[in-house]
């Protein structure tokens, strides 16, 4: 089920998790990746952003998920797409960013704009209703 919500209480809840991602990185494959791969957690309300998971990415092992997210937005008619590993700690419910990367095509398909830096960020708690929050719901089942 995707989650629909304000882009302000969109922008509230995740767009410092969004920033930290832009900041961090590692190289993760831009291979085309079909869009019936990804499976959708939230959206805004505009429809200006939206959230997927690629479900065959996810690896468990103990309290701790490894996924890699996509970012879909489209600026000026053009689409972009940030393209992240994350790890989550089921237990703790928190998360880090292990790298990711700048796209000009969704789903991490296009021209590479950007890489994060590869050092895994500090873990960061994130709130219940947020972005985070639908995802660790979804991985940690």
């Amino acid at each position: 089920m995707i989650m629909h919500y304000s882009s302000n209480m969109f922008v509230n809840s995740i767009l410092s998790t969004a920033i930290v991602t832009l900041v961090m990185s590692c190289l993760i494959p831009s291979s085309a990746i079909a869009s019936s791969e990804w499976v959708g957690i939230a959206s805004s309300e505009d429809d200006l952003m939206s959230f997927y998971v690629l479900k065959k990415s996810i690896k468990k092992s103990g309290n701790l998920v490894e996924v890699i997210e996509v970012v879909n937005t489209t600026r000026k008619n053009d689409p972009i797409s940030l393209r992240v590993k994350q790890e989550y700690n089921c237990s703790d419910k928190k998360l880090r960013t292990m790298g990711g990367s700048l796209h000009s095509g969704h789903y991490g398909n296009g021209a590479l704009i950007s890489r994060l830096s590869p050092t895994p960020s500090d873990w960061k708690s994130f709130p219940v209703g947020s972005t985070a929050s639908y995802i660790a719901e979804f991985i940690c089942k």
